[in-house]
């Protein structure tokens, strides 16, 4: 089985393509429960069975030690992996598994969110355009003056000169097709919106006749969207919400905070310490009556965007912290579902993107600035309650059996395309949990079931050291994985490994 490419996210040459969980020359072929063929049938139906006695939750974490320790380093010094994790299991006798569903938000959940961003204010949606005839003159009178300068630029070379003028050029074209359309005067206004789902026209699926719920609002420096795609759609759900800083943390990547030097650095950039962000935090799901649980702390960066002569778009960070970033997990019970940063997708055209339910919360001094929810998972019906898991021993037993398989394979793939190229993977894990996690039914639906799942979180750092021929040039690259990030993920039921990305 393979993990697909990263949708949404642009790697050197050397990273880019799937991950191959293969069979190496230096690896041992694993015991055939732990790559036997899915079915979620099958799951439901050993779940139902009662356990016995030292398979229950209760007996499972008596067994269970406080902390792991494992150290593997292949002959190559290619892969090194290392756990120095924290062991956690519920505090409960026995552990459940339900019917799980991707579907989209419930009214009652979306006027809980609303009501704690907007309660007493008045909400509206812009409609109609400020972009009068004049202003579409102004841009195409830019556009024709950026492609007369570049003409007459001596100092460009030509490949630089036909970048921007071909950008320009086809920026002109914009303009003067919507400068046809374009009224005389603005006919932008505001319009009344409240916290109801309804009909989002300007949001579409592939299907012709799908119709798409949702809210769409704003105040003067808060905006609120909730968009609910059909289950059957390409589309997936997702709400937002964002309040006006300033700054723009759109695509930036958290780093977490773990050690109290990092911790005190974040506070004293931010202006407000991890903790106290985080009761911000909290009160949000509190508020809105969501069992969830934090799962990644992290400081973030703001960036600032700019636009060149050639259209290329130039990303620059602030060097401290400015806010604060939390990932949550939803929880059943105290008991968390599964989460991951990995947003990599199938690429089987007939199976629905159902990537994990990804829930974040941005928070400054000020209090909440951001709220990032997508791909909301429904919890159904049980199908047991007191479900029969394979023992952490065993776990870790897979765990290290399937690391050098799956990452050896890795680095064959990257290194063996081209012979200037080379490439070493440092694995560490820091966590590890007794969760539940959602298994997809067969058939690319949006269905499955939650099951219980150990799941060992880390990090993943890429290092290459690659040649390119264009440039004449060796070039170095260090890329890492943003937490929280399943390394590796065993069904607690059956002993096998959860494919993070196809879902079963």
């Amino acid at each position: 089985m393979k993990l697909k490419n990263m949708c949404k996210r642009t790697l050197p040459a050397v990273l880019i393509g799937s991950m191959l969980f293969g069979f190496t020359a230096c690896a041992k072929t694993p015991d055939s429960s732990i790559v036997k063929q899915k079915d979620v049938d099958r799951l439901r139906e050993d779940a139902k069975k009662t356990p016995d006695e030292d398979e229950t939750l209760k007996e499972t974490a008596k067994k269970a030690p406080k902390h792991y320790d494992y150290t593997y380093e292949n002959e190559d010094k290619t892969l090194t992996v290392k756990a120095d994790a924290d062991v956690w299991l519920p505090d409960k006798d026995t552990i459940p598994m339900y019917e799980a569903a991707g579907e989209g938000f419930s009214q009652e959940l979306t006027s809980a969110v609303y009501n704690y961003f907007f309660e007493g204010e008045e909400t509206y949606k812009l409609e109609g355009t400020d972009m009068t005839k004049a202003k579409c003159q102004e841009k195409i009178l830019e556009c024709k003056q950026k492609i007369a300068e570049a003409e007459n630029d001596t100092e460009l070379t030509e490949e630089e000169r036909q970048d921007i003028i071909s950008h320009k050029s086809d920026e002109l074209k914009r303009w003067q097709e919507t400068y046809k359309d374009a009224p005389e005067k603005s006919t932008l206004h505001k319009v009344p919106v409240d916290d109801h789902l309804k009909v989002q026209g300007d949001y579409k699926t592939e299907k012709e006749n799908d119709v798409v719920y949702g809210v769409d609002c704003q105040t003067e420096d808060e905006y609120f969207l909730v968009i609910n795609a059909p289950v059957d759609s390409s589309g997936w759900s997702t709400m937002g919400y964002t309040r006006n800083t300033g700054l723009n943390y759109s695509g930036q990547k958290g780093e977490e905070l773990i050690t109290d030097e990092q911790k005190q650095k974040a506070e004293n950039s931010v202006g407000i310490s991890l903790d106290e962000a985080r009761i911000k935090a909290d009160d949000f799901f509190e508020q809105i009556n969501v069992e969830a649980q934090v799962v990644a702390s992290m400081g973030i960066q703001d960036v600032s965007i700019d636009e060149q002569e050639d259209g290329i778009e130039t990303f620059t960070a602030s060097e401290e912290y400015t806010a604060y970033k939390f990932v949550y997990a939803k929880s059943v019970d105290d008991i968390p579902l599964a989460v991951t940063s990995n947003t990599q997708v199938s690429d089987d055209e007939t199976s629905l993107i159902w990537c994990y339910e990804n829930i974040y919360v941005l928070v400054d001094k000020s209090g909440i600035i951001g709220v990032h929810w997508e791909f909301p998972t429904e919890i159904k019906k049980s199908v047991s309650d007191n479900v029969g898991i394979i023992s952490f021993e065993q776990a870790a037993k897979t765990f290290e059996q399937m690391m050098p398989i799956i990452y050896e394979g890795e680095i064959e793939e990257r290194t063996g395309s081209n012979e200037k190229s080379s490439m070493t993977i440092n694995i560490h894990v820091n966590q590890v949990n007794m969760s539940l996690m959602r298994m997809r039914d067969s058939g690319g639906e949006r269905t499955g079931v939650l099951t219980p799942t150990w799941v060992f979180y880390g990090d993943v750092t890429y290092n290459s050291h690659s040649y390119y021929e264009d440039t004449g040039k060796w070039e170095d690259f260090e890329y890492s994985e943003e937490a929280p990030w399943i390394v590796l993920a065993v069904n607690a039921v059956d002993g096998s490994v959860i494919d993070i990305v196809e879902g079963y």
